[in-house]
């Protein structure tokens, strides 16, 4: 068999075989997040006041200024960055 054919067959061995590897994966790590995300979330209370207390808003009118207001807060808050400012400043 010519050697460049040797080569090649290993090679796409090797990629075939290391394609089926699969991921580590650590249990309590995940059973935590999952804990996390169904024990303490905030998801539904942030969805309440943004829908609920905010309601319907066109964009440039008092409401939606407020709901921007509220929403760059409670990112603050969680400690996430808003990226920017209410004027589109960075």
């Amino acid at each position: 068999m010519n050697p460049k054919k040797q080569i090649m067959g290993l090679l796409l061995a090797f990629i075939c075989h290391s394609s089926y590897a699969q991921p580590f994966t650590d249990d309590a790590r995940l059973a935590a997040i999952k804990n996390e995300g169904l024990l303490h979330s905030q998801a539904s209370a942030l969805l309440h006041t943004l829908t609920d207390i905010y309601g319907q808003r066109l964009t440039g009118s008092r409401e939606y200024l407020a709901a921007a207001k509220w929403t760059a807060a409670k990112m603050k808050e969680i400690g996430l960055h808003t990226g920017k400012d209410l004027k589109g400043r960075s």
